[in-house]
């Protein structure tokens, strides 16, 4: 929340002021507009976060709460964590690498990387990225097959590289999972991770949406790699976690909406 003050007769009267969305908040609030028939059913504002947007549906108000679905793991404490908040940078660095070297992968392949971290020293870490930048470019030039697997070692840390087919609506072909080196999501089964992952974030949502007293929507960015739709349309019937939001909404990062919950 963001508030500023203005001296009027030697007093501060404060306001609380809009919230402007982050790139992610706005890609799913523009995928949810066109989901619920576009500008000319639905309109929307910037909410004062909570909630992040509130959308204008006929003559109803809703508020809309806006989350990312990461991968998970577990601290020495056994408490939930998000990975991307365990590793350095190694999301953006898959990002990086598709962006640089997606035009040596056949259409066909997808390049799928696990990494571990974290990363922690910068030093190391340009090492780590131009290490795996140059492998990754003489594996490609192999000219690998659907299926193939690799495990490497880059500046000390394992990389896993997995061959897939590639999607015909996927704009990316180097992609990847990066988990703590300290523990291990990767062993969970994927309805397992789908309700920790889910349940984790209505929990956190609740909390901080407890006091929006219009009808609420719930929208989630699904971040997770391997967990489809599916995945959370079953974990929402299998997790117990009260929470007052009227509906539900996955967004996939194709842009596609699933509905997966509605009171």
């Amino acid at each position: 929340m963001t508030s500023f003050g203005n001296l009027i007769n030697n007093r501060y009267i404060y306001c609380k002021i809009e919230m402007p969305l982050r790139p992610e908040e706005n890609f799913v609030t523009q995928r949810l507009v066109e989901f619920l028939g576009g500008p000319n059913s639905v309109t929307w504002r910037e909410g004062k976060d909570p909630p992040d947007v509130y959308f204008h549906i006929d003559s109803q108000i809703v508020a809309l709460e806006i989350t990312q679905l990461s991968p998970v793991s577990f601290g020495p404490d056994g408490v939930v964590q998000n990975i991307n908040a365990a590793v350095y940078s190694l999301c953006d660095l898959c990002d990086e690498l598709d962006s640089k070297l997606k035009h040596c992968v056949p259409d066909e392949i997808g390049i799928w990387l696990r990494l571990s971290g974290p990363v922690e020293d910068a030093k190391r870490y340009r090492r780590y990225k131009n290490e795996l930048y140059n492998y990754l470019k003489r594996f490609i030039a192999e000219r690998p097959k659907v299926g193939d697997e690799r495990e490497i070692n880059i500046a000390n840390e394992k990389v896993t590289i997995f061959v897939t087919q590639r999607s015909d609506n996927s704009v990316r072909k180097i992609g990847g999972s990066s988990g703590s080196k300290n523990t291990n999501p990767y062993n969970l089964y994927i309805p397992t991770q789908a309700e920790i992952i889910l349940a984790d974030a209505i929990v956190k949502k609740q909390r901080k949406c407890e006091k929006v007293y219009a009808p609420i929507w719930l929208a989630l960015l699904n971040k997770a790699p391997g967990i489809d739709h599916e995945n959370y349309a079953q974990a929402i019937k299998n997790i117990t976690v009260e929470h007052n939001f009227k509906k539900i909404l996955l967004v996939m990062d194709t842009g596609l909406v699933h509905q997966i919950y509605e009171y």
